[in-house]
C-alpha cells in the first residue's frame, strides 16, 4: 500500500514509481524514499 500512496503522490515522477516497484518488498524503504523526497 505504501508504494500505491507514493504513486498517487508523485504521479509525474516515473523514476520514483519504478524504484518503489523494485522496493515493493521493503515497505519501510518506500517510506524512507518519500521522506527523502
Amino acid at each position: 500500500m505504501a508504494y500505491r500512496l507514493i504513486d498517487s503522490h508523485i504521479n509525474h515522477t516515473n523514476q520514483i514509481v519504478q524504484t518503489v516497484d523494485t522496493c515493493q518488498k521493503y515497505h519501510i524503504e518506500s517510506r524512507v524514499w518519500v521522506l527523502f523526497m
